[in-house]
């Protein structure tokens, strides 16, 4: 993005950014996603990393495991983590 030239906001003005619900979903993850390694202080070589959005409750669920537990199992059950 093009960085152009930053002006004063009038005193009279209000400047406005609306953000969908969907888009903070999207921005949380990507944020988590570059940091997950230092938020969980885990080596994701040898783990994975899941998320879950429940849109309706307004969760936001991320988690990491082990490869070698989740290819016994086969499965994560997000229902029990909510």
């Amino acid at each position: 993005m093009k960085k152009g030239k930053l002006v004063k906001i009038a005193d009279d003005e209000i400047r406005i950014m609306k953000i969908g619900k969907k888009a903070i979903f999207e921005l949380l993850y990507e944020t988590i996603m570059g940091e997950q390694e230092r938020l969980y202080n885990v080596d994701l070589v040898k783990g994975l990393a899941c998320f879950d959005i429940d849109f309706d409750s307004g969760q936001f669920i991320f988690c990491v495991t082990d490869f070698a537990e989740l290819e016994k199992t086969n499965k994560l059950d997000f229902i029990k983590i909510k």
